[in-house]
């Protein structure tokens, strides 16, 4: 999977602006969708555990044109929010996983109803179980390296919890485990993308009165856990994971200026406003599409000096 030297994750709705430094040539926008959410397990003894939620799908976009300065609008929906993740509209989308229902695990994000470069589906929530209802797991979200793995089911003979699935493939999150013989845990979060990624599923809640409780997906687009049964406790499910937007680029080398070069734009001076020392750094062209380079000590001055100043 390629690297990149900056790594921005954007979550929430808002508006993101191109960075000055953008790269045109080399950048990968990623999006995963939101987590659905798992069910709560029953609440009378000889029930049903509750399913699982599904995670999100993956895409992402590795071409194109963005202009520096550009106000760009994003909508990233939370954790069993049933609507897309979204960047510049249609540039890249990504399907939400699906809410659990009642023993049944919610169903994946898909990539046929993303948009994107490259696209992978998310993971199916694990089912619960009946008689001992065990939760299901919850599944990890898709990512780069591939799809997010399944939840597994709860266990109907021991009344465990289903474990959670795994992110990207394998390469994000770890899932959680299930309850059995004591709490059931989160989903881990995603590190495979500079330091985000996609999430773990959550371990299933058990039949156990201490530890009926689903577990929560790890961030980011995973779904957590079904809750488990007893009679005097039904489990309730643990949260979905909200999706994200990681922006990852490789930005444009800063011109340097030569002496000499003609004034088009301003010129250097020095911070204590020292125009002799300005004379020294020389004049130069600046390129609109490229960064502005100033060199230690020194600040951009917009305006053109008269010849006998400095």
């Amino acid at each position: 999977m390629a690297t990149y030297a900056k790594t921005i994750f954007l979550t929430g709705n808002g508006s993101w602006i191109v960075p000055t430094d953008w790269n045109n040539s080399n950048f990968r926008i990623s999006a995963i969708g939101c987590g659905g959410n798992g069910a709560a397990g029953p609440t009378a003894a000889g029930g049903t555990g509750g399913g699982g939620g599904g995670s999100g799908a993956y895409a992402d976009k590795v071409s194109g044109t963005y202009t520096a300065g550009a106000s760009i609008d994003y909508v990233i929906p939370a954790g069993g929010g049933a609507a897309n993740t979204t960047f510049n509209v249609s540039d890249v989308i990504a399907d939400f996983g699906k809410n659990a229902s009642g023993t049944t695990g919610g169903g994946p994000g898909l990539a046929a109803s993303s948009t994107g470069t490259n696209k992978s589906n998310g993971g199916t929530g694990g089912n619960g179980t009946v008689s001992r209802p065990g939760g299901g797991g919850g599944a990890g979200a898709a990512g780069p390296n591939g799809v997010g793995n399944n939840g597994a089911g709860g266990d109907t003979g021991s009344g465990s919890g289903g474990n959670g699935g795994s992110g990207d493939a394998g390469s994000g999150g770890a899932g959680g485990s299930g309850s059995s013989g004591g709490a059931a845990t989160n989903g881990l979060p995603g590190t495979e993308q500079g330091g985000v990624g996609s999430g773990g599923g959550g371990g299933g809640g058990s039949d156990n009165v201490s530890f009926v409780a689903g577990a929560n997906g790890g961030n980011y687009g995973a779904g957590p856990g079904g809750g488990g049964g007893h009679a005097s406790a039904p489990g309730a499910a643990g949260t979905a994971a909200g999706g994200v937007i990681i922006i990852q680029y490789d930005p444009i080398a800063p011109v340097m200026p030569t002496l000499g070069d003609p004034i088009t734009t301003g010129l250097f001076r020095s911070k204590n406003k020292s125009y002799l020392a300005m004379s020294h750094v020389g004049t130069f062209v600046q390129p609109v599409s490229l960064p502005l380079y100033v060199p230690p000590g020194f600040e951009y001055w917009p305006e053109r000096p008269s010849t006998n100043s400095y």
